[in-house]
Parts: structure tokens; sequence; C-alpha cells
């Protein structure tokens, strides 16, 4: 008969910590509220203990709903799709419960991480986003891993808003290097940082248009490379042939400059922080593009 007393007591106490742990009581308003209880995201060690915990689970809010309201059923979650997680780990709870945490404080300081980082390799590349191109795309693609036709999310950022605007106008300078270097008789090099800021004010409204994640923004990155490398390289020869030691002090350190800029935006690849680094670049890389073409022509006019 002790015995038997025993195990009533027992149970009692276990159904009492079993309603303790399912359920809170708020005092102030006498509702009925689910905890998201630890218990719940507990890893199974076997299929028949996950069964046991369901059974318990709904045993027990079944009981609690005989004395809720029909407001407060509604906040009782029966499924408690939690306990349905037969011998899973919760590692991918913990990652979303981290990555909110995150996102949170991103946006409470405008701070982000790279479009690369946060949503991995590009998954639009294929023909009907690059058409001819797409064999180049591939290649690019798969030799950066993923990351060469990636670009930075620039929200809230829009061509809209007075930050667009002043980031889309730093390519003017490389419609006044071009210029200049034309009507001083190098169209060839003019022309090409004339296209080159052209292709470039298309990539960056696309990007702060269009937003994450859109092949058209991809497609015009991928031309942006040609345009942008074609002056680049031409800029290159033009100081191999002159010499290193023809190159005006200004331009080399301008060079020096742009290219801090342009990896400084790689490394803050995001938001305000791109903006500003990537602003920088334009503006010291179409300086630097004046400079070595200013120091060509005066090669040739001294028969150089």
């Amino acid at each position: 008969m002790v015995y038997t007393y025993h195990l009533v007591f027992l149970s009692i106490i276990i159904y009492q910590v079993q309603v303790s742990d399912a359920f809170s009581i708020n005092q102030h308003h006498s509702s009925i509220v689910p905890l998201s209880s630890t218990n719940s995201k507990r890893r199974c060690t076997s299929k028949q203990q996950c069964i046991h915990r369901i059974n318990n689970n709904i045993q027990i809010q079944s009981r609690t709903i005989q004395y809720a309201s029909p407001q407060q059923e509604d906040d009782i979650d029966i499924k408690n799709n939690n306990w349905f997680n037969f011998g899973q780990s919760t590692e991918d709870d913990n990652e979303a419960d981290a990555t909110t945490k995150n996102n949170e404080a991103e946006n409470k300081f405008g701070l982000g991480q790279s479009s690369y980082a946060k949503y991995g390799r590009p998954k639009d590349i294929d023909e009907s986003s690059f058409g001819p191109l797409l064999p180049i795309a591939e290649a690019v693609d798969e030799a950066t891993g993923g990351w060469g036709l990636s670009y930075a999310d620039l929200h809230p950022v829009t061509p809209q808003t007075t930050v667009g605007q002043a980031f889309l106008a730093t390519n003017f300078f490389y419609a006044l290097s071009g210029l200049w270097l034309g009507i001083n008789g190098d169209w060839f090099y003019g022309g090409l940082t004339e296209i080159a800021g052209i292709v470039s004010f298309v990539y960056h409204y696309t990007q702060l248009d269009f937003g994450k994640n859109r092949s058209e923004v991809r497609l015009a990155l991928l031309i942006d490379y040609f345009c942008a490398g074609a002056a680049l390289i031409t800029g290159g020869v033009y100081m191999i042939s002159a010499g290193i030691t023809s190159i005006p002090l200004e331009a080399l350190i301008a060079a020096g400059v742009s290219g801090i800029c342009l990896s400084l935006c790689w490394v803050w690849e995001f938001g305000y922080p791109y903006i500003f680094w990537h602003s920088l670049w334009h503006i010291f890389s179409a300086y630097t593009g004046y400079l070595v073409g200013q120091e060509h022509l005066a090669t040739i006019a001294a028969g150089g």
C-alpha cells in the first residue's frame, strides 16, 4: 500500500513538472501561454523517446485547453513542430537565431556584410541571363568561386536618394578625363575611358535600382569588367612603354590610392561603406588615367 502511495505521489510530481515546463501563467492577464522551452529543442536520443515526448505534450496541452478560453486556445500550439525533430540536431535553429541577431544589429548600426558572404554563389548564371556571354560568365564564376559576379547590396540607397545620385555622379570624372584626352589627340585611350565611365554608370544604376541578386546587374557587371579592363590595360601599356622612371610621381600615388580604395570597397562590400570607397576609386582611377594619358601625349609630342 505504501508503495502504491509513492507511485501516485511521484506521478503527481511528474505531471506538475511537465505542466510547468509546457506553459507559463501570465499573472497580470490570467492567460495561458506556451513556453518556448529548451526541452522542446533538446535532441532526441531515439525515435521512441521523441514519440513519448509528443504524446506527453499533446496530453498536457489537451488537459490545459479544457480550462482555457477560446482566445487562449489560439495561443497554444498543439502541433509543436519542434517535438517532431527525431534525433536531429538544433544547429540550424541556433544558426537561424544567430543570423536574426546579426541582422538586427546590422539594421541598428547601418552595417552589413558582403552579398557573397550573405547569399553565397550566384544561382542565376544561365543563357537566359547572359545570352552569348554565358561562356565568359561561367568562366569568371568558376575562376573566382562565385565571387566574381556577386555585387554589393546597397540598400537602402537608390538612384532617387541623394547619396545614390552623388555616387552615380562620380562616374562623371571618367567623362572629363576621356574628353580631355580626346580633345588633345588621344581619342583611343580617351574613348576607352569615356566608355568605361558610361558602362560604370549603367552598372551602378542597375545595382542601386534592382537591388540584390539580380541577373541584370550581373550582366552589367560583366560588361563593366570588359570596359574597365580595356582602359586599365591600355593605361598600363602606356606606363610600361614610357618607363617607370618617366611616369610622374603624382600618377603613381594616384594609382596606389585608387588601388587601395578598390580593395577596401571589396572588404566592406555593402551599403554606405562600399559607396564611399568605390566613389573614391572612381575619382582617383579617373585622375590616374588623365595623368597617364597626359604623360603619353607629352612623350609623343617630344618625339619619344
